[in-house]
C-alpha cells in the first residue's frame, strides 16, 4: 500500500474493517431491532452465493438450501471449495440443524452460484441450482402435496408480499421478489395447500386481494 499511498495521504482516510464473516440468520424482531445468530458450522465451510427458503420436508417450517464455493480465488489462497450443497431443517422458531446428505438427497458440488425455484407444467416444484462452467442440478421435493388438495396461485406482476392464514390460526407473512441470488429467479406462484384458509395479498401500491379456500 505504500506503492500507492504514503502515510501523509492516509491519514485522513477512512477505515473499515470486517470482524464478522459467518453465514447467520437475522431476525427481525420488530421496532428497528434485529438479532443475529451464525448458522450451523456446515454453512461456514465455504462462501454460500445461493440461499433459498422453503419448506422441503412438508412440516410447515420454513427449511433453508445453500449453495455454494468460489473457485475465482487467487493462486496464492486457493479455492474456497469445502462446500457440497446443504439443507437446514427448521423449527419455525428461528432455529435450524443440518440435515445429512443421505436424508436431503441434496447434493452440489462445484463452484455453485443461482438457486431458484421453478414451477413446471405438472404442478411440481423444481429446485434448480447453478455451477460456473459445470452443468445445471436439478430437484425435486420428495413431499409433495396432493395435487387434488393444492391449489397454485399465480401472482400479479404488481404483487409485493401475502399473509398467509392456516387452519390452525397461526398466520405467516411471504414477501415475493424480482430476482433472487446470483441473478437467478424463482416462479411467482404461491401453494394453496389444504391447511391455508385464506390469502391476503398486497400489491405495491397497498391495494389488498382474498382468497379464500
Amino acid at each position: 500500500m505504500d506503492d500507492l499511498w504514503n502515510k501523509k495521504d492516509r491519514e485522513n482516510a477512512i477505515m473499515l474493517q470486517a470482524t464478522d464473516m459467518q453465514t447467520s440468520y437475522i431476525e427481525n424482531l420488530g421496532n428497528g431491532r434485529f438479532a443475529i445468530k451464525p448458522l450451523p458450522i456446515a454453512a461456514q465451510t465455504a462462501p454460500v452465493y445461493g440461499m433459498m427458503a422453503e419448506d422441503i420436508n412438508g412440516d410447515g417450517n420454513l427449511d433453508l438450501l445453500m449453495v455454494g464455493n468460489d473457485y475465482g480465488m487467487e493462486p496464492y489462497s486457493g479455492r474456497h471449495d469445502a462446500f457440497n450443497g446443504l439443507c437446514l431443517q427448521g423449527d419455525g422458531k428461528g432455529n435450524f440443524c443440518t440435515l445429512p446428505l443421505q436424508k436431503s438427497g441434496f447434493f452440489v458440488k462445484g463452484d455453485a452460484k443461482g438457486l431458484a425455484l421453478l414451477h413446471s407444467a405438472k404442478n411440481e416444484d423444481l429446485v434448480i441450482a447453478t455451477q460456473n462452467q459445470d452443468s445445471v442440478m436439478m430437484y425435486s421435493k420428495s413431499s409433495m402435496p396432493d395435487k387434488e388438495d393444492a391449489k397454485w396461485i399465480s401472482l400479479k406482476a404488481d404483487d409485493y408480499c401475502a399473509t398467509i392464514l392456516y387452519k390452525n390460526n397461526k398466520t405467516r407473512k411471504l414477501e415475493f421478489y424480482y430476482g433472487s441470488t446470483y441473478l437467478s429467479q424463482s416462479t411467482r406462484k404461491i401453494l394453496m395447500d389444504k391447511e391455508v384458509v385464506k390469502l391476503t395479498i398486497t400489491n405495491f401500491k397497498g391495494v389488498k386481494r382474498e382468497i379464500i379456500r
